[in-house]
């Protein structure tokens, strides 16, 4: 006869389920808020340790033993996700019986940088992106320079839903539609749009954007940091320099 597992080890067992989902999510880029409990006091149905995960749409995994703790928590979380920052707090949460002293991890959804032209530094952006905490996702004849990746992949930018943590690279500025594009990425909250090449030779793109009454000062020409590139492998390297550099406010 089958001995019944022990308590401890079903509550590890219904522990290590609240990760995994944790880390699914994560690794979809859905933004998500894990609840921990710190210490109790008094006797509210909750020990340390537990967990509870919260998506946008709401809690998805876990508990803090009942649904007043849940509730709380849940308030909480909510503010996380809608202000992004991925900061962690620490917060008191009451219950008839008693506290919980909570900590609320953040991790917004991961900023994207869509990546259009079908050439080597594409390539190269792609692979090197993760690295910087950038989601790659390839536009239009991009998706040729993956050769196969798993990398996200898009017919266009208007498909993209473009938010405010963002980022667009255009590295090829003979690609066909291009201004087409850049309009979508100016009409969005992106944080960033780039294109690679000097204002000469992105020049025709500008005065057609212009034409439609967009602001193209928002559109970085050429794009990244100036470190002498030449190779494929520099242009990429001076993007995201550039990209990191206007993150920590550097630029």
């Amino acid at each position: 006869m089958t001995q019944p597992l022990p308590i401890d080890a079903l509550r590890a067992r219904a522990e290590r389920s609240v990760l995994i989902e944790a880390g699914r999510r994560a690794e979809a880029a859905s933004p998500l808020v894990v609840v921990t409990a710190l210490e109790v006091r008094g006797n509210p149905p909750c020990r340390p340790g537990q967990k509870l995960v919260v998506a946008t749409e709401g809690p998805v995994a876990g508990t803090l033993g009942c649904s007043e703790l849940d509730s709380a928590a849940l308030h909480v979380a909510q503010e996380l996700l809608q202000n992004r920052t991925g900061v962690p707090q620490r917060r008191l949460l009451s219950h008839g019986e008693g506290e919980v002293d909570t900590y609320f991890e953040s991790f917004p959804a991961p900023a994207r940088l869509f990546i259009l032209g079908a050439n080597p530094t594409a390539y190269t952006l792609a692979a090197w992106a993760p690295e910087l905490g950038f989601v790659p996702v390839m536009v239009g004849e991009a998706r040729n320079a993956t050769f196969g990746s798993s990398h996200q992949e898009l017919s266009s930018l208007h498909s993209g839903h473009l938010g405010a943590t963002d980022a667009v690279i255009a590295v090829d500025h003979e690609a066909e539609g291009l201004a087409s594009e850049l309009a979508i990425a100016l009409r969005s909250s992106a944080w960033y749009v780039g294109v690679v090449g000097s204002r000469r030779h992105v020049g025709r793109h500008i005065e057609v954007l212009e034409e439609m009454g967009l602001d193209t000062s928002r559109i970085e020409t050429p794009a990244g940091i100036d470190i002498g590139s030449r190779s494929s492998a520099e242009i990429a390297l001076s993007i995201l320099a550039g990209l990191v550099a206007r993150l920590s406010g550097a630029r």
